[in-house]
């Protein structure tokens, strides 16, 4: 009987770059946690109404920020 061929080894990912990317960010930014910094994509300015929350989930789904009705659901 034919044996069967050992599955690939995974391929390790590459290594993060050590240099540090280099962003302008809003100076709010800068009272969140420093080691967090290299894991922030984007910064999202909404509306501070108490739906503040869903406002940002919309707008990161690609919606409007007035449809964060609809996440809420």
């Amino acid at each position: 009987s034919p044996k069967a061929s050992p599955a690939p080894s995974p391929t390790p990912s590459p290594a993060p770059s050590s240099a540090p990317l280099i962003r302008k960010w809003p100076a709010e930014v800068s009272q969140l946690p420093p080691f967090m910094h290299k894991y922030y994509a984007d910064v999202v300015d909404v509306e501070g109404d108490g739906h503040c929350r869903f406002r940002v989930v919309s707008v990161l789904l690609g919606k409007a920020e007035e449809e964060h009705q609809m996440v809420r659901l």
